[in-house]
């Protein structure tokens, strides 16, 4: 299949049920293309027509192009040092059906739960191996472009091994890396509409501080770049120290106990400094959204806002107007939201054959790959 056969894919994903009239118009195609590439689509089982949009027509009811509901499954899976979290999504990255694992091992100890858990997963949702695209694993740290490695960790001594060995040879799908933070930011701008903004700082805060810079560009293959350590930034001198092994580390000044603490005083303290490198990042990256996920989405209106008014004062007068600031879309879970979104853009989405999965599992689901977001930047939290 073509590459516009991936497009009309993303397309249908990012910005919900569509016209082929609508079709034609955003791909710069005829009538007689569009017709042939969505018939593709529909005869793979890939899109229906027939989708629903809340609106009010008059006379003959629009038929809108939407994702199929079935064979659209992938398994996620978040692993983090003390968490492992596995699940099974849907087409839109929800999670259907999930299981959470307090840890005391290290992660090839912690993969080792995972194909027992899926499998219980699968046979509560009645879901066959051929139902599943594939499987995303992520974790913290830098994982390489194709997905398969991991390159460093944050944490010394966590996460070292042949983690997609380990997943590839106890189970029938192929399976693809990505970082947490990463994951998570591409999910939330897939969920967000990505037509709105076409440029997102995400922020994460769970048990280090994470981010990520999403943008729209074409040609530019999703996957992690250049490693944004924004919670090894050295705020404090000498500070506290961290668990990288320095020390005055900004996640050490920013934590989520310190968001969940009722001592104003102690948050009230450290606003400004976290204020100050905020907007340095904003200043740096000039995204026209600032999502605020995991504890930072938990804090109240009044205190976001206060947040946002701090560093959009620091921030260069030309950006103030264009950045907006808001909480995560994606609620508690998040992480493996994340590594579904992946694994539906990796394994169903994509413009060429994802040769080396697919001899590899004999899975024989239509496969393409959209390049269309490129993530420049990220925390390996």
């Amino acid at each position: 299949m073509s590459r516009f056969h991936g497009t009309t894919l993303r397309l249908v994903r990012d910005m919900g049920p569509l016209s082929r009239t609508e079709l034609m118009g955003e791909m710069g195609v005829s009538s007689p293309s569009l017709t042939k590439i969505a018939n593709r689509l529909v005869e793979a089982g890939l899109l229906h027509e027939g989708g629903k949009r809340d609106e009010v027509n008059f006379g003959r009811p629009r038929q809108y192009l939407d994702l199929a509901e079935t064979g659209w499954r992938v398994a996620c899976v978040s692993l983090m040092p003390g968490r492992l979290e596995v699940g099974i999504a849907d087409k839109d990255a929800r999670v259907l059906l999930a299981r959470r694992f307090d840890l005391d091992c290290s992660a090839i100890q912690a993969l080792a739960m995972v194909p027992d858990a899926l499998r219980a997963l699968q046979a509560e949702l009645d879901l066959g191996d051929d139902r599943i695209a594939g499987l995303c694993l992520t974790l913290p740290g830098h994982v390489d472009l194709e997905g398969r490695r991991l390159l460093a960790v944050s944490r010394p001594g966590w996460g070292e091994g042949p983690l997609i060995e380990v997943l590839e040879a106890a189970l029938p799908w192929p399976v693809t890396l990505e970082n947490k933070v990463t994951a998570m930011a591409f999910a939330e701008a897939v969920r967000a509409r990505r037509a709105d903004h076409h440029t997102m700082l995400y922020l994460y805060l769970d048990q280090g501080l994470g981010a990520a810079f999403i943008r729209e560009g074409r040609g530019a293959a999703f996957s992690g770049r250049d490693a944004l350590e924004l919670g090894h930034i050295r705020v404090e001198t000498p500070g506290r120290p961290c668990e990288c092994g320095l020390s005055g580390c900004f996640e050490t000044v920013l934590t989520a106990d310190m968001i969940r603490s009722s001592d104003h005083e102690i948050l009230g303290g450290a606003w400004p400094l976290v204020a100050q490198q905020f907007a340095n990042i904003v200043n740096l990256l000039s995204p026209e959204r600032v999502v605020l996920g995991g504890g930072l989405a938990q804090l109240s209106p009044e205190v976001r806002g206060s947040l946002g008014d701090a560093i959009l004062a620091q921030v260069m007068p030309h950006a103030r107007a264009r950045t907006e600031f808001r909480p995560s879309l994606l609620g508690p879970d998040a992480t493996l939201q994340g590594a579904a979104a992946v694994a539906l853009d990796r394994f169903t989405i994509r413009e060429e054959p994802y040769e080396p999965q697919i001899r590899a599992s004999g899975f024989a689901f239509p496969v393409f790959r959209t390049g269309d977001f490129g993530v420049v930047s990220a925390d390996p939290l």
